[in-house]
């Protein structure tokens, strides 16, 4: 069937743009917008599946699940639903101001990409289709309905549509296609043919010849369509096209014959009229047969024929012609008059005029006057196979003929005249083919020039380009020698600044030396002359001889030496100098010992390998001492494997003519060893050259002439040959003086991390490759002497394909005076070609980047070039804390000097006001925005959700709790995560201590992972210098880590079901495990306050959650942890801990499974390999403990505990705080083991601690107890106390803080600001503990025990309690009840600080007011473990000050007065009804005024089944009913507020009266829940708050064009959600 020719422009190319964007094998889910029931898109896209969305549809395709009923510009579909959108002929019917919609919609639902083609704005167009309509409505009487839509809404403009997809940030193409003129001319064709069916035909044949042969060349400029593809995909392929043409000649005068015989048909028939007659004539009985005859070169013949049947007057057949047929001849009728209409002849190639024997053809009918009709078809010459033939058929006589042909005469319609006519056409068609010949002959000519032309200018371009490029390069050389040179300037100048400093300086002290010389010299004169000196000549002979004997032993020289720094240093640097060494012996300990026993090396020898491979070892001599040169040979021949050669290349001058001697004498000795006396010293390259033209072995190993060998050591590298296929080799090594047995700098490496390489050379010794692959990077070279060996390793890293580390220690790189390893600035020449190596390395790597010196010699910075202006988007999750937020938002906008950047802050569940107060404030950056979470803490569910949100190329996860120190850091993690192999970048974070929290992360310690260098200074270098240079990691943390956007993708984010712990360590893992690097950089430094938003896990549930995060990153990665961690070395220690005071207690496993805090401990260090428990635990390991109670606390612990890893105990986080190791040196306690008593009153208590400062000091943090759940406190401290008040002082309102504890146990509380104290100064703590289930509880320190060291150190005076009923404050030494002394001491509080930076003012107390107290009769507390019960008060709180105690052993009293006052009148408003849901928590909004305070209200409920009431007004909904809450003030004022409970809402619809706003404009939505349920919180939320925002009831503010969902939440988390156009 054949395809209209525009349908067939429109699918034809969306089949050829499909299948270029297709990947290999794939299949595609596609949605046609605007199609209807032809499905013409299946034809050309048979493979996919494909849907159909319309805005009407007929009754018998409602029913087809793959149509839908819909409007294109607001789809009911998901984002990214389909594959492909394909709106063809769409987007000019749609009317102006739903464009964009449209374009947005399309966008949003597909997936890959989408296709829109339309007719747009151009005068060209626009007449065209005016015209084409006036022949519609000329010929019809009506306007074409297409047309007349397209005139209404104005066809789209191509310009604004692409300014719209550009802004929409959305990569699209186009292109053009369907000359105009050619459209016309066709949809005229189109047009008439439906006025003439018998036309249908001939319009189709038509339209297959543009279909087949001008399609492909009709993509010319001036065309009626445009297309525009737009891809979303990552990988972005562009769609290749043939060029916009010319139309050939010969296919365009085809077409242009065809329309012209179409319109010559239609013009010359009158077809109505023409039937009309033959239908009155008799017309006689069909023969129903054609006979067809074949002529094969001999002529027709009846033997050569055949015939065909065919209905009543109308005949249609198709025919296979034989080959050798020469001529067709078709016989419609024998002995019988006929007129044969509507007559077509088609072959595969188009349509064929035939020749007619007896008849004249007039219009489109062929009479025939004969008796014998023939229809002839002339084959010669044309090879065509199948042959088309249709027509209709009539029968008459003469005289009807005659009577047609008369009639038709009469018409003006004669053969002569239409031979003339066709004469006249034929002679024009003639005319303008010669003159088309002779223009496409000039045009071809002038084609020719301008492609000579054009290939000559084109060759301009490319030398232009070429020596442009090279001009590029040659400024980016002299841009990167400017700068480095700079540098270098800069580098000299201050050297010299420095030299000229210390020039005179040193001057001066010569002239000093001289003189104290002079004197020396004088006094020396004068005791070598005296008397008793030549007395005591051989007292001095004996000490010196006695001194020769003790430091011949080492132990005994380590005493003298020991007694000397006592003498010279005192005891306690002397003390921490043994310390020290007993540390390093302890780290030392195992690489001191033998890597194999002599049995092992034996075993060794005898050893057989797979293969017999030959190792060179290359020693270039230079004026090598004896010592060293013979210990270097021997060291090789003392291999326990023993195929190898030992190549030496000698370059020593005339004066060491015995290294020669030496040499040969071992060659004469061992044919293994070769040696070469070169002519002149060609320094160091030239000399390793020379042994590398000696070298015959398979595998070359580098060695220096004055290092020593481990035997093992090529058995060692034989091993990582034969069982990993190594093609480069290196070890671990150590330094050492004289022998290896006193090596005293073991370096122990990582796995092969190209990012350490480049820092420095940590791979120096002892290196051994593949002779092959230093073939292909070629030998040593001159220009890089004093770090050839860096180049070399650099240059062979590169090309190697398995490079392998055996982390043993198998070279001795000996240190003496002028060797690198002694001092590098023995040969400073080394840096400069280390530095130059770099350089060369990174353009060999197409990296482009800026080699500067670290901070130690020999460790390099390379500054990476930023390209582009990348989008950062940085993911802040939170929740209140907005101290913390404001400081780490504030640092990056003061500080980041890089200025592409947005922030997107995940509010995570947010109560406090003053939060969502800053969200309006900082989302007026727009640079800022905020999203909201709504589900339960999840951190990677949160960060996921936010970076949905994200713009940037790169994400930056980064915790609300940092603070920004350098202000390039974005810069210096952006030029690592722009490298391509780079799939996250960590950044360098320390405490607010200065002491390093984060500097990468190591794989497997304490069973998952752990912090590199944790609790190191700030300045400190770390091991190897690793603090101080850019590497690789396993891991770097969540807290500051940067992961490009398309990497961030392909690996989906963070995992969710790590809620909360190795989710970022996880997510590393698998950004290394699809091939990407890890880099940490300590030039981006931060301070991290550690997590203080998110609180303790401290639940059963939360202890439960972790073990299984525990287990499934165990599981997961099991053989990664089984294999260890690539970038840590396993020889490095599995320990770490701070010096401490004393020993270490073994605590038992398995004995702390508490279910409560009992006090405050830090970890300090930890111990992959302790075992020592009194019960047996799972495996080895333990954490170092520091127990806050002191070093007195037990005679065994001595302030120190271990905790086995596999203790259950540390899933009770509420066990543990996490506070680094030095965030306090100073505690001021008088406790040592924790509360045993407890005071208990109806009223609020307060309870307090006096100390004394012992210097000046910084308090940071207060310690205290709690004993009741969900108990509310308040922190006050006073400076400057004095009496036997300890609020009778200066009070530090700053550092005041309230909150509360939802578990037991003991807490600790930050100072909100540091309270500095004067040395002997006197200060208070005080704690306020409000009443919970109408009563409050103070826990105070009992019962002394000595014997097992819990003493207790308060006295008089200082520590007290404070009854609000009495008003007064009591010792707690010397509480007493009806003469009973009690056995307390000290309240339960505990000061953290740090001695302050420089002394601090004593400040002098100012006076205040008091308050006589009400004496009351007493009652007798309790004094067991148990809380005191005390009576039921009726007073307000405490006053601000009060007057002391008379008398220290006065009694505390327990009855309470009512108010005696009663000036002012209390008053209570509130809300009288409310109504909530089952489970629903809310906080009645109450108001207390007049003698009351609010603190002294009563709530309570009628039914506590309905609902409960906490004593803050917090209501919660129980079950179904009412219940009436009443609010009572301790004056007798009530007031009823009635809570109706109800069904929890199983769901919520959010609807609104329109879907379209006015920009400015308010709409209020309206919310309906399912039936018989309330929530009384609805949460209202706005998909993007620059278009529109919602307020808290739900009514929406416009405020720009586009598209927003409203969202609404119940309290149970019950969502509905409506879209807004904003208009």
């Amino acid at each position: 069937m054949s395809i209209a020719f525009d349908q067939y422009q429109r699918y034809k190319n969306v089949q050829i743009a499909v299948d270029q964007l297709r990947e290999d094998g794939q299949y595609y889910r596609i949605l046609e917008v605007g199609a209807n029931e032809h499905k013409n898109l299946e034809k050309f896209l048979p493979q996919d599946e494909i849907y159909y969305l319309d805005i009407q549809l007929s009754e018998n395709l409602l029913g087809d699940p793959r149509y839908f009923l819909g409007d294109a510009t607001a789809m009911n579909f998901d984002d990214n639903e389909f594959d492909v959108i394909v709106a063809l002929d769409v987007y000019e019917h749609i009317s102006p101001e739903k464009r964009e919609s449209f374009l947005s919609e399309v966008n949003r639902v597909s997936k890959n990409f989408f296709i829109i083609c339309a007719p747009f704005y151009s005068p060209e167009v626009v007449n065209a289709e005016i015209r084409a309509n006036l022949l519609y409505k000329s010929i019809y009487g009506v306007d074409y309905i297409w047309l007349k839509e397209h005139q209404e809404n104005s066809l789209p403009d191509f310009d604004d549509t692409k300014e719209f997809l550009f802004k929409q940030n959305i990569d699209f193409f186009c292109f053009s296609h369907g000359d105009i003129n050619i459209w016309e001319q066709l949809m005229n064709a189109h047009f008439l043919s439906v006025k003439d069916a018998s036309l249908v035909c001939y319009c189709d044949a038509i339209d297959d010849y543009y279909n087949q042969y001008i399609f492909e060349e009709d993509y010319v400029n001036d065309a009626y369509r445009k297309f525009i593809v737009g891809v979303k995909t990552q990988k972005k392929k562009k769609i290749s096209f043939p060029e916009k043409i010319l139309l050939s000649d010969k296919k365009y005068k085809k077409l242009h014959f065809l329309l012209e015989n179409f319109n010559m048909l239609f013009g010359n028939k009158n077809n109505d009229q023409l039937y009309a007659a033959v239908n009155q004539m008799k017309v006689y009985e069909t023969h129903n047969q054609l006979q067809i005859f074949y002529d094969y070169g001999e002529g027709f013949s009846e033997e050569n024929s055949f015939k065909v049947a065919y209905g009543d007057f109308t005949f249609s057949l198709s025919l296979t012609i034989p080959d050798a047929v020469q001529q067709i001849r078709i016989d419609p009728v024998e002995e019988k008059l006929c007129m044969i209409g509507d007559l077509l002849v088609q072959n595969e190639y188009g349509i064929i005029e035939p020749l007619l024997n007896g008849g004249e053809i007039l219009g489109n009918c062929y009479i025939f006057d004969s008796r014998d009709p023939q229809i002839l078809i002339n084959r010669r010459g044309n090879c065509f196979k199948t042959l088309f033939i249709q027509g209709k058929i009539w029968f008459l006589e003469m005289l009807e003929i005659q009577t047609l042909v008369g009639y038709l005469q009469q018409s003006n319609i004669t053969k002569k005249e239409y031979e003339e006519r066709l004469q006249v056409q034929e002679a024009r068609y003639k005319n303008d083919l010669n003159e088309i010949k002779v223009e496409n002959e000039n045009l071809i000519q002038n084609f020719e020039k301008q492609k000579i032309q054009y290939e000559e200018m084109v060759r301009a371009l490319e030398n232009k380009e070429i020596r442009y490029e090279e001009m590029v390069r040659e400024l980016e050389n002299k841009d990167i020698q400017y700068k480095e040179t700079t540098q270098e300037i800069k580098n000299l100048k201050q050297e010299l600044n420095h030299y000229q400093i210390h020039y005179q300086a040193a001057i001066n002290q010569r002239e000093e030396l001289k003189t104290q010389l002079q004197q020396v010299q004088l006094s020396y004169d004068v005791i070598s002359n005296a008397n008793c000196w030549k007395m005591t000549a051989p007292l001095r002979y004996i000490l010196d001889g006695t001194k020769r004997i003790l430091k011949s032993n080492k132990y005994t020289y380590l005493f003298c030496k020991g007694l000397k720094c006592l003498k010279q240093n005192g005891f306690a640097y002397t003390w921490v100098k043994v310390k020290g060494w007993k540390n390093n012996r302890l780290n030392f300990q195992n690489v001191l010992q033998p890597l194999y026993t002599e049995s092992e090396l034996e075993a060794q020898k005898k050893y057989q390998f797979s293969k017999n491979i030959k190792f060179s070892i290359l020693v270039p001599l230079y004026n090598t001492p004896e010592q060293f040169l013979r210990e270097m040979i021997e060291s090789v021949q003392a291999q326990t494997y023993g195929n190898w050669e030992l190549c030496m290349a000698d370059g020593s001058d005339e004066n060491h003519k015995d290294v020669e001697k030496i040499c040969k004498s071992y060659v004469k000795k061992d044919k293994r060893i070769k040696y070469r006396k070169l002519e002149k010293n060609l320094g160091i390259s030239e000399n390793t050259n020379a042994c590398i033209e000696m070298a015959t072995g398979e595998y070359i190993g580098l060695f220096d002439h004055d290092d020593i060998l481990h035997p093992a050591a090529l058995y060692e590298n034989m091993k990582a040959i034969c069982e990993q296929g190594a093609d480069f080799i290196y070890t671990d090594e150590n330094t050492f003086h004289d022998t290896p047995e006193d090596a005293y700098c073991p370096h122990f490496k990582p796995d092969y991390a190209p990012d350490t390489l480049r820092s420095y050379n940590y791979i120096c010794h002892f290196t051994v490759f593949e002779r092959k692959l230093l073939e292909k990077v070629g030998g040593c070279r001159s220009t890089f002497d004093g770090s050839q060996d860096y180049d070399l390793i650099l240059r062979l890293t590169e090309q190697a394909n398995h490079i392998v580390h055996i982390p043993k220690i198998l070279y001795y790189w000996r240190s003496h005076a002028n060797s690198v390893a002694s001092d590098i600035s023995a040969k400073p020449y080394t840096i400069i070609a280390a530095k130059k190596a770099l350089k060369e390395h990174l353009e060999r790597c197409s990296l482009q980047g800026i080699v500067k010196d670290s901070k130690i010699p020999s460790t390099y910075q390379i500054e990476y070039a930023i390209s582009g202006k990348a989008l950062i988007s940085i993911i802040i999750p939170n929740k209140d804390h907005i101290e913390d937020l404001v400081k780490c938002i504030q640092s990056i906008i003061e500080k980041s000097t890089y200025p592409y950047w947005e922030i997107v802050i995940i509010e995570n569940n947010s109560v406090e006001e003053k939060t969502f107060e800053f969200y309006r404030k900082i989302v007026e950056d727009p640079r800022i925005c905020v999203v909201h979470w709504d589900g339960k803490f999840n951190y990677s569910a949160i960060n996921n959700f936010g970076v949905r949100y994200a713009n940037g190329e790169y994400v930056l996860l980064l915790n609300n709790d940092v603070e920004v120190i350098t202000p390039d850091w974005l810069e210096q993690m952006l030029m690592f995560a722009q490298r391509g192999d780079i799939g996250a970048v960590g950044a360098m974070l320390y405490y607010p201590d200065d002491t390093v929290q984060h500097a990468g992360v190591i794989l497997g310690i304490g069973g998952v992972g752990g912090h590199a260098h944790k609790y190191f200074a700030k300045n400190d270098y770390g091991y190897m210098s690793r603090l101080t240079i850019a590497q690789n990691y396993s891991a770097v943390t969540a807290a500051c880590m940067m992961i490009p956007r398309s990497v961030w993708d392909e690996v989906n984010g963070l995992d969710e079901s790590f809620e909360v712990a190795f989710n970022d360590v996880d997510l590393c893992m698998r950004i290394r495990k699809a091939g990407y690097l890890i880099v940490w950089t300590p030039y981006a430094e931060l301070y991290h306050y550690e997590s203080k938003s998110r609180g303790l896990e401290d639940t059963p549930e939360k202890k439960k959650r972790f073990e299984g995060e525990v287990k499934r990153f165990q599981e997961r990665w099991a053989k990664e942890l089984q294999a260890g961690d690539p970038y840590y070395n396993p020889n490095l220690s599995s320990r770490y801990y701070k010096e401490t005071n004393g020993v270490y207690a073994s605590y038992a496993y398995d004995m702390m499974g508490i279910d409560q805090a009992n006090h405050c401990v830090t970890i300090v260090g930890w111990d992959d390999d302790f075992n020592n428990f009194s019960k047996d635990a799972p495996e080895s390991g333990a954490w170092l403990i520091a127990n806050s109670y002191g070093t007195n606390y037990s005679k065994d612990e001595n302030g120190y505990f271990w905790v086995s890893y596999y203790d259950p105990s540390l899933c009770e986080y509420y066990t543990f705080e996490g506070v680094s190791a030095d965030t306090y040196q100073t505690i001021f306690q008088y406790d040592g083991n924790g509360w045993n008593n407890s005071l208990r009153s109806p009223e609020e208590v307060k309870t307090a601690n006096v100390y004394t400062a012992d210097g000046s000091q910084q308090l940071q943090a207060v310690a205290f107890y709690t004993v009741q759940e969900d108990q509310p406190y308040t922190v006050d401290i006073y400076r400057s106390v004095s009496g036997k008040d300890p609020t009778n002082g200066t009070q530090i309102k700053e550092a005041s803080v309230s909150g509360n504890f939802a578990k037991t146990g003991y807490h600790t509380v930050q100072i909100p600001k540091e309270v500095r104290i004067a040395d002997g100064e006197k200060f208070s703590v005080v704690i306020t503990y409000a009443t919970v289930d109408d009563s409050a509880c103070v826990p105070l320190e009992g019962q002394n025990d000595p014997q097992n060291g819990h003493c207790y150190s308060a006295s008089a005076g200082q520590s007290y309690t404070y009854f609000a009923e009495d008003a007064k404050w009591y010792d707690n030494t010397a509480i007493s009840v009806d003469g009973v002394q009690y056995d307390l001491n000290n309240a339960c509080i505990k000061v953290f600080g740090n001695p302050a930076d420089e002394p601090v003012a004593t400040l002098t107390p100012t006076a205040t007011p008091t308050v006589a107290p009400v004496v009351l009769p007493p009652t007798k507390p309790s004094t067991s473990g148990t809380p005191i019960s005390t009576t039921k008060p009726s007073t307000s709180g405490a006053p601000t000050s009060t007057a002391a105690p008379s008398d220290a052993t006065e009694q505390p009293k327990r009855t309470v007065s009512p108010n005696a006052g009663g000036r002012y009148q209390t008053k209570i408003k509130a809300k009288a009804k409310y109504t909530i849901g089952k489970g629903e928590k809310i906080t009645l909004p109450v108001t207390v005024t007049g003698g009351s305070v609010q603190a002294a209200v009563k709530w309570t409920s009628s039914n506590t089944k309905v609902a409960k009431v906490t004593n803050n007004g917090v209501v919660k909904g129980c079950k179904r009913g009412t219940a009436k809450i009443v609010i009572q003030t301790v004056d007798g004022k009530k007031k009823t507020i009635r809570v109706t409970v109800k069904k929890a809402p199983k769901k919520i619809k959010i609807t609104a009266q329109k879907a379209k706003i006015k920009k400015g404009k308010t709409l209020q939505t309206r919310t309906i829940l399912s039936k018989r349920s309330a929530s009384y919180k609805l949460r209202f939320v706005s998909s993007n708050k620059r278009i529109a925002t919602v307020n808290s009831t739900g009514k929406i503010k416009a405020k720009r064009r586009g598209t927003v969902r409203i969202y609404v939440y119940t309290y149970n988390n019950k969502k509905s959600q409506i879209k807004i156009k904003i208009v």
